[in-house]
């Protein structure tokens, strides 16, 4: 794999990797998908990958987000942050019914990354969400 190296920031943690895979570009002309050696990385350290907030992929292609989470699903993620403070009830629904309909993890975040973003709407505690409409096996 291409990440030996410690990354040692967040902002350097997205340099490297993050801003690699950005949509539409994470499958290839040819069917094979980048993404996968990213979601073998993160197994590997005993993660799960998740796809973390998508509702921006909605707003942009709504009838080609269910295709988009197959393919992202056929690369090697395992669950879908279905629930987060700009997601809209619609987001929300089409991602909750694609992780039940294809046994993934739903889950939950603000995307709170710490002092040095302070975003309105986007700190911790910023979500209610019940854990039971949560599906969060193998994460903890």
């Amino acid at each position: 794999m291409q990440w030996q190296r410690e990354l040692r920031t967040y902002e350097e943690a997205n340099q490297t990797i993050f801003s690699k895979y950005s949509y539409p570009n994470f499958l290839s002309n040819s069917g094979e998908c980048g993404f996968t050696e990213f979601c073998e990385l993160v197994k590997k350290a005993n993660g799960v990958p998740i796809l973390a907030h998508p509702g921006y992929l909605y707003e942009r292609n709504e009838d080609e987000f269910v295709d988009m989470l197959k393919k992202m699903k056929f690369c090697g993620v395992e669950g879908i942050e279905c629930y987060y403070p700009s997601h809209s009830k619609r987001v929300i629904d089409a991602c909750v019914d694609f992780c039940i309909s294809n046994d993934m993890r739903i889950t939950a975040g603000c995307d709170c990354h710490g002092e040095f973003d302070k975003s309105e709407g986007f700190t911790i505690g910023a979500l209610d969400v019940s854990l039971s409409n949560l599906d969060l096996k193998g994460i903890v």
